[in-house]
């Protein structure tokens, strides 16, 4: 229970009982392992509010609203990490490009992502059959926080200090396997052998990310962890919007 407070507290805006940050350094390593259930949680406030909007709104206009509610019940965390890593590709060096995350501005290269990481998630659900959408919104939160755990286990922590140093330094292989296999029941369960098949896509691309992502800073870090669940995010609402649409064709 202490990791899913741990692991609440900083993937959402939400309170939920005391504040963890005076938990031990080795909570946060722990609380990797929770980070796929408080995904689910995100997700079972989407899909009960895609069920209650669809009465009144059309498919494209609840997924965007449904996108809107995860980047605010995220504080748009993630979001800030997909601009910053986006932003910090244009630097020359490992160090400036660290110097990039840190500041305060978005520039091209992360208005872009934005736009991107976004445009695609609401395009990929407005996609979905009716029916798909909820148990989608239910899933895709999932997949995107056990991302985050994937490119945190095993990896170093690239700057001396910051918000996610914690995580990572704790970061163990046992707090990977409990994520894993929560995040695979999960999948399999809501989305059957398509949810299987978006953990296949996302365990591929981010495992190829954070093995760049190392290389270019030497570790990673909060920004590029961030990055790493959206773009997991993106990658399961297009594999399950591919999924139902070539079932629709057949």
């Amino acid at each position: 229970m202490r990791a899913f407070l741990v692991a609440w507290e900083f993937l959402t805006v939400v309170p939920l009982g005391r504040r963890a940050r005076a938990a031990d350094e080795g909570a946060f390593g722990r609380s990797l392992a929770a980070f796929p259930l408080v995904g689910l949680a995100l997700g079972a406030a989407l899909a009960a509010f895609s069920l209650a909007a669809v009465r009144l709104f059309p498919p494209a206009l609840v997924a965007t609203l449904a996108v809107l509610l995860l980047a605010w019940l995220s504080g748009g965390l993630h979001l800030d990490g997909v601009a910053d890593t986006a932003d910090a590709c244009g630097a020359r060096s490992s160090e400036d490009a660290l110097r990039i995350m840190k500041g305060s501005t978005i520039g091209t290269y992360g208005s872009l992502a934005l736009f991107s990481v976004l445009g695609l998630k609401i395009a990929a659900l407005a996609a979905l059959p009716p029916r798909a959408l909820a148990p989608t919104l239910l899933a895709m939160p999932v997949l995107g926080r056990w991302a985050q755990v994937h490119a945190t286990v095993g990896r170093p922590y690239a700057r001396e200090q910051g918000t996610a140093k914690a995580f990572v330094d704790g970061a163990t292989r046992a707090a990977w396997w409990v994520a894993t296999v929560t995040t695979l029941l999960i999948a399999a369960a809501v989305m059957g052998p398509a949810g299987l098949a978006a953990v296949a896509v996302v365990w591929a691309a981010v495992t190829v990310y954070a093995r760049r992502v190392t290389a270019w800073l030497g570790g990673v870090t909060g920004d590029t962890i961030g990055a790493a669940g959206e773009g997991a995010e993106v990658l399961a609402a297009l594999t399950w919007a591919a999924v139902f649409h070539l079932r629709g064709a057949a």
